[in-house]
């Protein structure tokens, strides 16, 4: 598992197949036909979730986790917090803005699948807008699975390092199957055979973040080669492009790239581990947070310009918005998101250390001599 450079590179491709799927709504790339196409590619999230499970146990939990105790979970709290939180509440405060501007100004800033409400901007704030409280999408609507990762860092990987930690691989697969099945089951019979759960996003990352974590269990023994990571890729994207809603061989074919490109490989190493792909997965989380804001915006433009209604002209205009998606991304990346996690994890470590101080000097002349 040294080849985590594949899976930063992976985390672009995610990243980038959520806002292909997004802007392919755009006027000027209507012409192309691909709508249908990419309606799945939204499912990049779910190689986030997945990543997000084998990734934390990559790094937190070298060995078995049972010594992982609260120090360590304060710890990991805390850099996670200082990981997704600034980025998450500057997006979420642009779009607070932008809503009392189109009001200011008379222009229409609603769509019916969002809500724009104070209740939900609170849940927004408290990073809880896809516990089930909700039935629609607010403000910066991605971020529900920013949400749903909050409670997967809150919950369930102390479950995967105090609990799951202590049963064999074996029992842990039967786990992440029964969830897998649970979570499709649900969708055929309450959600209309969709998987994309939203509003109640964290029914959808946790069979995903279990198995990222038990996957990184099993590649202790299992050698998966470029081969099998190939087809999985080619199966996933077949799969993504297809008009299906309820998808069992998702997570399978999620696990089986993630795997082969965790053991590293030419063809892995060629296509995720090239220095493009690994700088796109660093600044992959600001690409996914700022992308909707800059949808809104390349929108306007396109009506404003009246462009042709031409496949050439619309692949154009497709690849000039990622282009400046992938630039307010690295902006994001390098201006708010390193700075904040810094300054956050310096000021959070001075406080500690603060206090350890604290503790060690006496109470007073009578304390230090009894």
């Amino acid at each position: 598992m040294q080849k985590i450079d594949n899976l930063t590179g992976l985390r672009a491709f995610a990243a980038l197949l959520v806002v292909v799927h997004h802007f392919a709504d755009n006027e000027g790339v209507l012409p192309l036909g691909i709508v249908h196409l990419v309606d799945n590619w939204v499912w990049g999230v779910d190689i986030f979730f997945v990543l997000s499970g084998f990734i934390l146990a990559y790094t937190y939990l070298p060995s078995r986790g049972i010594a992982f105790g609260w120090g360590d979970y304060r710890s990991f709290i805390v850099k996670r917090f200082a990981r997704v939180y600034p980025l998450h509440l500057v997006t979420f405060l642009l779009f607070v803005g932008m809503w009392f501007a189109a009001k200011r100004v008379g222009h229409e800033f609603a769509h019916s699948d969002v809500d724009y409400t104070a209740r939900t901007a609170v849940e927004n704030v408290l990073l809880v807008h896809a516990w089930g409280l909700d039935k629609k999408l607010s403000w910066n609507f991605v971020s529900w699975s920013i949400s749903a990762e909050w409670f997967a860092y809150l919950f369930l990987f102390p479950l995967c390092a105090k609990v799951l930690s202590r049963v064999s691989r074996v029992t842990c697969g039967v786990i992440v199957l029964v969830c897998w099945v649970l979570l499709c089951v649900y969708c055929f019979l309450y959600n209309d055979g969709d998987l994309g759960l939203t509003t109640f996003g964290v029914l959808r990352i946790v069979p995903q973040f279990i198995a990222g974590y038990w996957l990184f269990r099993l590649l202790k023994t299992w050698e998966p080669g470029d081969v099998l990571m190939c087809c999985g890729l080619v199966a996933l994207m077949v799969l993504m492009c297809l008009s299906t809603t309820l998808p069992f061989l998702l997570l399978p074919l999620i696990l089986l790239v993630i795997a082969g490109l965790a053991k590293g490989g030419v063809v892995g190493n060629a296509l995720f581990g090239n220095r493009i792909a690994v700088f796109l997965g660093e600044i992959s989380f600001s690409i996914y947070l700022i992308h909707p804001i800059l949808q809104i915006a390349c929108n306007q433009v396109v009506r404003r310009l009246h462009v042709p209604q031409s496949p050439l002209v619309a692949l154009l205009i497709l690849l000039v918005e990622l282009g400046v998606v992938v630039a307010g991304g690295a902006l994001g990346y390098f201006l708010i998101e390193v700075p904040a996690r810094r300054a956050i994890v310096a000021r959070t470590q001075a406080w500690r250390n603060k206090g350890a101080e604290t503790q060690e000097e006496p109470a007073s002349p009578t304390a230090s001599a009894s």
